[in-house]
């Protein structure tokens, strides 16, 4: 049954504010789809009951296609929007998405960039009417059935830092298996969490920053990430040459099973908490947990 859309409610804790969107469908596995947009990226979650989140939304209108593959017919709304940070190949397609789908909040990290993009995106936004909200360190987002989005970083307001600088990291959990999405993050932000947060880090499917950039996905990192995955997001002969040779040999250091939309198309996980399988594969690409 489709979910019922209803607005986000704002529920304080200690560890900060936790937004609830409301759950109607029955619980099944939460799936995490990681959608090829070419150089850019894209990230579709639909929790196990029913709630959906679409982080960024590549170069193009090409995201259109890619949602329709993993979003059920005829459903035309998406609960939560999220752009990691406002370059191009993260937020053009999201001018599409807010235009063709009912969208229910808009979150952002409040990074800028003087690209032309980021003003249309904002004058979609304020046309469709829809909530914009910046978010920050210590906010977590409940998606119903125990899964939780949580904001790692930034710690504090990036609209003067260089928008890669300022891009959203976050932590996607559901029972024993997570997900870390950084967006456009580079090494930099990646040793402040390090420093802050490395008893938190550690995932089972981390998203490689910067769609594999030698400037991204550090050695501290994943000593303190420690996935089984990593997942690239980027175009096929692409002109940056991503992903770079050396942060793949980084990822071989530490044993991760490391999947691109290059070569496999839209990535999609499924777990039910207590294991993860990425869905359409074969038996022998699973990767199992270290005994």
């Amino acid at each position: 049954m489709k979910k019922i859309f209803a607005p986000i409610f704002f529920i304080a804790l200690a560890i900060g504010s936790v937004y609830v969107v409301h759950e109607a469908s029955i619980p099944n596995e939460l799936q995490v789809s990681f959608l090829d947009v070419g150089q850019g990226d894209a990230i579709f979650i639909q929790s196990p009951s029913g709630v959906q989140v679409l982080i960024d939304g590549g170069r193009d209108a090409s995201v259109l296609e890619e949602l329709h593959k993993v979003m059920p017919l005829f459903d035309r709304s998406i609960d939560v929007v999220i752009a990691t940070h406002p370059d191009a190949d993260h937020i053009n397609g999201l001018i599409d998405v807010v235009k063709k789908f009912r969208v229910g909040a808009f979150l952002e990290s409040g990074a800028q960039n003087e690209n032309g993009v980021q003003d249309a995106l904002e004058r979609t936004l304020a046309q469709k009417n829809i909530q914009r909200k910046i978010t920050k360190r210590g906010e977590v987002y409940n998606l119903g059935s125990g899964v939780l989005l949580t904001v790692l970083y930034p710690y504090k307001d990036v609209s003067k830092e260089e928008s890669n600088a300022g891009s959203l990291i976050m932590k996607l959990v559901y029972g024993e298996e997570s997900f870390l999405l950084t967006g456009d993050a580079p090494a930099s932000s990646e040793l402040i969490l390090v420093g802050t947060d490395n008893v938190h880090l550690q995932s089972s499917v981390l998203k490689f920053g910067h769609h594999g950039s030698d400037t991204s996905t550090s050695i501290p990192f994943l000593q303190n990430v420690r996935p089984l995955y990593g997942i690239v997001s980027a175009g096929k002969n692409n002109s940056y040459h991503h992903p770079h040779e050396d942060a793949l040999m980084r990822a071989e250091k530490f044993n991760i099973r490391v999947v691109s939309t290059i070569e496999l198309g839209t990535i999609t996980f499924s777990t039910n908490g207590k294991g993860i399988k990425v869905l359409g594969l074969s038996e022998d690409f699973q990767v199992k947990k270290p005994e």
